[in-house]
């Protein structure tokens, strides 16, 4: 079943930057734009077909919330998903989302016993602080006084809805959208620490595992301290033990 979001309230969220955004990263191409007020997409799919979004550039347009819906009608045919499926994602554009899924040996019904749910949100919050202290500078172990960059992240960071499965937390980290230059091309910046943050998570986190099964054959904790240039720390691996 087809769901329309009619809401003018969630389509006036949408904010145009995130939107240009999305269609830059899903191939379509700006055809034409009038600075402020609207830019034209096109898009052409494998059989040739052509697709055309007027994307409203101002929240001040009366109609902007009827625009965005067009927009998301448009994107529904182009890539045959859900309106709420793309909605969720043009809501997190500027953003790196973080999936952390609870594996539990009973039924998958998306519910667990609200103390073990307690446990679980506690243990990401510090999976992620620990990934941040580690972006800020890999040492290993950080005290109670964490880096303040870190602090910050954490502070910035979000939860998003938890989605269908054993049990799955979204942590939503928000990144600045990349610039483009007249051509077209992003500019050549430095990641932003945000997204440092992320990067660093996804290589401790395999480094953990390789150092985990490393130890467990020899018995030796050397490739937990050979990992942490890799953003391990005793922190990280505090969290992710609570979460089992």
């Amino acid at each position: 079943m087809k769901v329309s979001v009619r809401d003018a309230a969630t389509l006036s969220a949408l904010r145009p930057l995130e939107v240009v955004s999305y269609l830059r990263s899903t191939g379509w191409s700006k055809a034409a734009e009038q600075p402020n007020r609207v830019s034209i997409w096109l898009f052409r799919d494998a059989a040739g077909e052509e697709f055309e979004i007027a994307l409203p550039l101002s929240h001040s347009f009366r109609d902007f919330a009827l625009r965005m819906g067009d927009a998301l009608r448009t994107l529904e045919a182009v890539e045959n998903r859900s309106q709420m499926e793309i909605l969720r994602d043009l809501l997190v554009t500027s953003a790196d989302v973080i999936r952390v899924r609870l594996i539990d040996s009973e039924p998958a019904d998306g519910s667990l016993p609200l103390e073990d749910g307690a446990q679980f949100f506690l243990r990401a919050k510090e999976m992620v602080l620990a990934a941040a202290c580690a972006a800020s500078g890999p040492r290993a172990y950080y005290p109670s006084k964490k880096p303040t960059q870190a602090m910050e992240y954490l502070r910035k960071a979000r939860l998003g809805q938890t989605e269908q499965g054993s049990f799955v937390l979204t942590i939503i980290s928000p990144v600045a959208p990349s610039l483009s230059g007249e051509n077209g091309h992003p500019f050549e910046i430095d990641d932003p620490f945000e997204r440092r943050v992320t990067l660093t998570l996804a290589s401790a986190l395999a480094a953990t595992r390789i150092a985990a099964e490393a130890a467990a054959s020899s018995g030796s904790l050397q490739s937990f301290i050979e990992a942490v240039p890799k953003g391990v720390s005793a922190n990280l691996c505090d969290s992710l033990v609570g979460m089992t």
